[in-house]
């Protein structure tokens, strides 16, 4: 019964066939399909409510229904394929181009973007707009070795000693995404180089916890 009042609900003829994108103008206004993506889950919000369910069941099934519309309209691995090879964008109408060519301070500044060039088979808890790696057999990635670069770049100006800093994370995705789609070499001397820089008991910890592993 759940199922199928989800599926009719997914599925209405006013709702369906439209993809929304975040990719909003300067003035900061939201597509019209977005807004329709809004309203759709808002009904399925409304819709859970209204059953005879328990607290925790109808939140559980909220979050599944947002995590199925995120993947039915928003970005998808073919997104996130063409992002890879250069010739798709983004959240945020970005290519990989466009954030190679970004500044140490968007670099460290920006959260949305690093899912994008380090993508993986877990969905991001921070930025759920991005696409997961289902598929990494059917990927080019002819920019993954500037990435990298890129990154370690960024990394020799910003302070990702600190403890907990942010970067550490951005690090641990960086050498999942590099083993991920085959890069072994290049994790290798990432791993390498990050065995270098652990100067601190802290550091070492991280190291041997998250990116030793």
């Amino acid at each position: 019964m759940l199922l199928s009042g989800f599926a009719s609900l997914i599925k209405r003829e006013d709702i369906s066939q439209q993809r929304p994108t975040l990719c909003c103008e300067a003035s900061g206004g939201v597509t019209e399909s977005f807004r329709i993506w809004k309203k759709t889950l808002s009904m399925g919000v409304s819709w859970c409510w209204q059953t005879d369910l328990y607290l925790e069941t109808r939140t559980e099934i909220i979050h599944v229904l947002y995590e199925v519309m995120i993947m039915r309209w928003f970005n998808t691995e073919k997104d996130l394929i063409a992002f890879q090879k250069g010739t798709g964008k983004d959240q945020s109408g970005r290519t990989v181009r466009n954030i190679l060519a970004a500044d140490d301070n968007f670099w460290e500044e920006t959260h949305n973007y690093i899912q994008w060039l380090f993508p993986l088979k877990t969905r991001s808890g921070f930025n759920l707009l991005a696409p997961v790696v289902r598929h990494p057999e059917r990927f080019e990635t002819p920019y993954m070795v500037d990435v990298y670069q890129r990154f370690r770049l960024f990394l020799d100006n910003s302070t990702w000693k600190e403890f907990h800093n942010h970067n550490q994370l951005r690090i641990t995705r960086g050498l999942r995404s590099l083993r991920l789609f085959g890069y072994q070499e290049l994790a290798d001397e990432f791993l390498k180089w990050l065995d270098s820089e652990c100067d601190s008991e802290d550091l070492r910890k991280v190291y041997n916890t998250y990116w030793a592993q």
